[in-house]
């Protein structure tokens, strides 16, 4: 069943989950690369408890984020409070017909 919910104001930062495929993603990339990446959804995360928004928890919610040449899948849940990423893909990618001519 799909929920739609009004998330309350709070200064709780949300936790940070990594599915599968994203954890093997991260550790096969660079270090500083890993680094900048979890930064990011750490702040994202720490934000995230501070807003109140209307969060469709498995109603095609999934938000994408570019940063440090990648991009991340990731799914904010008002109700569990999690940040949950699903997946991190090189950005080039994500984007098929823009490839350089071999």
């Amino acid at each position: 069943m799909n929920a739609l919910a009004l998330a309350k104001s709070s200064n709780v930062a949300y936790a940070v989950q990594f599915g599968p495929s994203a954890s093997l993603a991260l550790i096969k990339m660079r270090p500083e690369v890993a680094v900048q990446l979890r930064r990011r959804l750490h702040e994202i995360a720490e934000v995230a408890g501070s807003l109140a928004s209307v969060v469709a928890d498995g109603v095609g919610s999934t938000l994408h984020l570019e940063v440090a040449g990648h991009v991340v899948s990731y799914v904010v849940s008002d109700f569990r409070r999690v940040l949950s990423v699903i997946s991190v893909v090189p950005a080039e990618a994500e984007e098929p017909g823009l490839a350089e001519p071999a």
